[in-house]
């Protein structure tokens, strides 16, 4: 079996390395070109809207309620978020037109919402009110069922803890004011008093002074803000309400904060406003809250990237649609501290701040907060990641250890796929093709009837592998890749429900999967590798107020082998199936201490079962995994949070601590906020990872590229069982520091920086090469002659990663949002490492020491649109074993060039953006196939291709 550097035994020379001066100038002129490439056109999405927003509601404060609400419509036109619908609703009623209120709360009846019979009562209340004459300035009359229709993401409110208040009598302005008053004077005087008859009829608080009552809290699944009491007007201090949402089977986030919501009242309290009861005061907080940044991974609840405990990348739906790009690795290249590479097509590993390998197997791949990490080979093969990229809201990257809060695998970060919520109403198709037989469809749908939202989408597809796998007169080998020359051929599909059966219930389910072959390469001595595989997930959630439970099954059968073999040798077919099945359980709670300290307590319990079938083991096994965690975040004032987590794990096979099989993980974080929109971050942890199930049961006669020669293989039990009952594998273990700051203040200008040092231990790898200089007899099973055994084990000598990350966002003019990262990591190794440097070679270097990301958007006005990202990676050098005769196997350095590569896409979009079309190259600096540019010595080289894709929305 043969690959792009089989066989090497020595580093490659570096008569290249001048391309490292090359290709830093090009990624210098890249970044110098973006800066003065400043067309007319929009910033990003999510800033435009979020000073759409800001600016509407402050309009309307201000009693301007043509121009607030003309600039809340233009925020719902660039991200459409259904809470604006009820602002501009709360204005037009405010502004005394009953009739544009009502039609903009029956539009935001159409959207998945939590507080639909409250919004129902009311609209029923204003029509009622309409029919019999009374003013449409006094409809909003409150009722403790129907609540006050005032501030919140997530449900409509009830008033202040003063309990129900009937219907506000209508005032007869005329009698107080005579007839000549004019229509401010006349709504002024007549909410002045209806809250007078509400006081003498209520015995409430004067507005402006109360209180809120205490407030019961939601937690909601789908992540918007759960409701929480409110002020009935003025001034006074929220309750213990607010507690933000858990995180759910969307993953989608809620409001943070205590009291804040995203939903706000139109029109602050006094004598301008509306009637006590109607509506809570707006703060500059409550603004924001609408569309500022929201993340969930980093603590399993919703919260502002400055809170959250770990450093953290976030890459929007607008990233995803403007950068063309068909594979959600190439997409994340552009994040910092995020080592991708790619060896073919379809077969991509990603890393977070080091210890990429073939098959990385120290990120946790997550969709919706569901693992599709496979477990039996310890893998994200991401052409099975089966959401639709149309359906992705947005991808949270978590960068350091996560084992804390998500147990084994999130060694050295978390990759969590958030997709759209069900039920909002379009359809979409998608198509594309292009170079190297390129080709991808998308149908997407998604609607709502009643309480019952769903979405469904199915997607295809394929491109051809950069290497041909046997050339046309070659006669020695065969390719037996059902694929033939594709990378990958995927049929991808997901269909979920989701339905609110009452008050703070939410329940969610569906099915994704994804199937076909593709090619990868396989660990140690094992190459090109394909597999036909077919992934399967039911899941279910259900989110009752502060409660969380969800289980999910992944069903995965697969065949595979290598991909090409000499001609008439036996094949090394792997035949198998797995099921994972997991349950999950989480409870937030939240108490106000005092007047400015609030605890937040998370309690979690899970289990896992593993079953495994498959022919390159020793026997089919069945294994119980338990884990529980408990985190604790204080919050004190507006400027100071600690965040205690500790998660704990039993695996069945693991000594762990005193025999029990019982792994600690805790980790520790401090955040000071100087100013609102500042953070300084200092964080520790520690995380590892369990032996998969390949680690633990192989029992293989794996064979060599010399024919009738094999090398025995064995996992850790095997091994345990058969040559020496003292061994026994241990998890992998790392633990981690980061310091980290991050200035948000300015929309025009944003940066952070973060330090981080790693040091990681007990790697597991392919070890150990006993050669028996007589072989023995024949193997029956597979017809060859060992020469050794090899096997993996732990290697107890320490790897240290230290580096610095530092990026910055730059909108210098309206229309240009420019993004740049740089990424430093030293790697170091103990003296009897197996990937340390010795006299005779260069120690493993497979971390880069430099990475650069620069980038560029720009949305034009008349819907023309630009994105290209230019990636600058260091040289490296990559440990890899090497088969030998005489040996059995030996470790050899291979140096890799550093290289630099562009991807761009230009689109365009018409029909008021339901059409658009684009252009996608990705790496547009490799034209010659010979040349292009080669991420891993194992690797094929690659090469610039080109793809366009039209997508239509109904």
């Amino acid at each position: 079996m043969r690959s792009g550097a089989e066989g090497a035994e020595r580093v490659r020379p570096k008569e290249e390395s001048v391309n490292g001066r090359f290709h830093l100038r090009a990624a210098t002129i890249a970044a110098a070109l973006a800066f003065v490439a400043a067309p007319s056109a929009y910033a990003d999405e999510l800033a435009d809207a979020r000073r759409h927003f800001r600016s509407g509601m402050d309009l309307i404060r201000r009693r301007q309620f043509d121009s607030g609400i003309a600039e809340l419509e233009s925020a719902y036109r660039i991200v459409p978020r259904p809470n604006v619908l009820y602002n501009i609703a709360r204005a037009y009623y405010d502004a005394g037109n009953s009739e544009r209120a009502l039609e903009y709360l029956r539009r935001y009846l159409q959207h998945d919402i939590s507080d639909r019979p409250d919004i129902e009562a009311l609209i029923a209340r204003i029509e009622s009110r309409s029919r019999s004459g009374g003013s449409s300035a006094t409809a909003s009359a409150t009722t403790s069922s129907g609540g006050a229709t005032s501030a919140s993401s997530g449900g409509a409110q009830s008033a202040s803890g003063a309990g129900s208040t009937s219907a506000t009598p209508t005032i007869n302005v005329g009698a107080l004011t005579g007839a000549n008053v004019d229509g401010t004077q006349a709504s002024m005087l007549r909410a002045l008093a209806e809250q007078l008859l509400t006081l003498a009829n209520n015995g409430a608080q004067p507005a402006g002074t109360g209180t809120a009552g205490a407030g019961a809290t939601t937690a909601n699944s789908t992540g918007t803000t759960g409701t929480s009491t409110a002020n009935p007007a003025g001034t006074g201090t929220s309750g213990a309400g607010g507690t933000t949402g858990a995180t759910g089977a969307s993953g989608t986030t809620g409001a943070a904060g205590a009291g804040t919501s995203g939903r706000v009242a139109a029109n602050p309290a006094g004598p301008a406003g509306p009637a006590a009861g109607e509506a809570g005061g707006i703060t500059a907080r409550d603004d924001d809250d609408e569309y500022e940044a929201r993340i969930v991974t980093a603590s399993r609840v919703a919260q502002s990237p400055l809170d959250a405990p770990n450093a953290t990348g976030v890459i929007t739906a607008q990233d995803i649609r403007l950068s063309g790009l068909t594979s959600i690795p190439q997409i994340l290249r552009r994040i910092a501290g995020i080592d991708v590479m790619s060896l073919d097509g379809s077969d991509y590993q990603v890393s977070v701040r080091g210890f990429n390998q073939r098959l990385s197997n120290k990120v946790l791949v997550l969709v919706d907060g569901r693992s599709v990490y496979l477990d039996f080979l310890g893998v994200t093969l991401w052409p099975f990641v089966f959401p639709a990229l149309e359906e992705i809201d947005r991808i949270e990257i978590i960068r350091g250890p996560g084992s804390a809060l998500y147990g084994a695998d999130a060694y050295t970060g978390v990759i969590n796929i958030i997709t759209r919520p069900p039920g909002e109403s379009r359809t979409q198709v998608s198509i594309g093709g292009g170079t190297a037989e390129q080709l991808r469809g998308a149908f997407l749908t998604s609607g709502r009837a009643g309480d019952v939202s769903y979405r469904g989408s199915v997607q295809y597809d394929q491109a051809q592998s950069y290497g041909r796998l046997v050339g046309p007169t070659d006669h020695a080998w065969e390719s037996i890749s059902p694929a033939g020359n594709l990378a990958f051929r995927n049929p991808r599909f997901l269909v979920e429900a989701q339905g609110r059966l009452g008050r703070g219930v939410v329940l969610r389910g569906g099915v994704g999967g994804a199937t076909g072959p593709v090619q990868f390469s396989a660990p140690s001595l094992l190459r090109q590798y394909y597999t036909d595989l077919t992934l399967i997930q039911p899941f279910v959630q259900l989110d009752v107020q502060n409660f969380s439970a969800r289980a999910f099954w992944n069903r995965v059968s697969f065949t595979a082998g290598p991909t090409i073999q000499p001609r008439g040798a036996p094949v090394l077919e792997s035949r198998g199936h797995q099921d994972v099945v997991d349950v999950d359980l989480q409870y937030n709670w939240r108490a106000r201490i005092s007047q400015t300290v609030t605890n937040t307590l998370q309690f979690g319990a899970g289990y896992r079962l593993k079953n495994i079938s498959w022919n390159y083991l020793d026997n089919d096994h069945t294994l119980h995994f338990f884990s529980g965690f408990l985190q604790d975040t204080l919050r004190v004032g507006e400027r100071f949070s600690a965040v205690a987590s500790l998660r704990a794990d039993r695996h069945p096979v693991l000594d762990g601590i005193g025999g029990s099989g019982f792994v600690l993980s805790p980790r520790g974080a401090l955040i000071f906020k100087p100013t609102e929109r500042r953070a300084l971050r200092l964080t520790g942890g520690t995380a590892f990872r369990t032996p998969t199930m390949l680690e633990l049961f192989l029992d293989l006669n794996l064979q060599t590229p010399t024919p009738g020669v094999s090398v025995r293989s064995y996992g850790g039990e095997v091994a345990r069982a058969r040559i020496d009952p003292s061994r026994r594998l241990r998890p992998e273990s790392a633990i981690s520091f980061d310091l980290g700051f991050q200035d948000q203040t300015l929309e025009v200008f944003q940066y952070e920086v973060n330090l981080f040092f790693t040091r990681g231990w007990d790697r597991i790898d392919f070890y150990g090469s006993n050669v028996d200089p007589l072989p023995g007899d024949l193997l029956p099973d597979s017809r060859t002659v060992p020469v050794g055994a090899r096997g993996y084990s732990n290697d107890p000598a320490s790897t240290y990663i230290y580096g610095a990350e530092l990026g910055l966002k730059l909108a210098p003019v309206e229309g240009l949002d420019f993004n740049v990262n740089y990424t430093l990591a030293l790697t170091s190794y103990d003296a009897n490492n197996s990937l340390a440097p010795t006299p005779e070679r260069e120690g493993d270097q497979r971390t880069p020491m430099h990475k650069l990301n620069v980038g560029l958007q720009v949305r034009t006005r008349f819907g023309l649109e630009f994105e290209t990202y230019g990636h600058y990676v260091a040289r490296q050098v990559w440990i890899e074993p090497v088969f030998d005769a005489r040996a059995g196997s030996r470790d050899v350095p291979f140096a890799m060039n550093d290289y630099f590569l562009i991807n761009a896409r230009l689109g365009m979009r018409l029909l008021d953006g339901r059409l658009e079309l684009g252009v996608t190259g990705t790496n547009l600096v490799d034209v010659n196939p010979t040349t292009g540019h080669q991420e891993h010595p194992l690797g094929y080289r690659q090469w610039a291709r080109v793809m366009a894709n039209a997508s239509y929305r109904f």
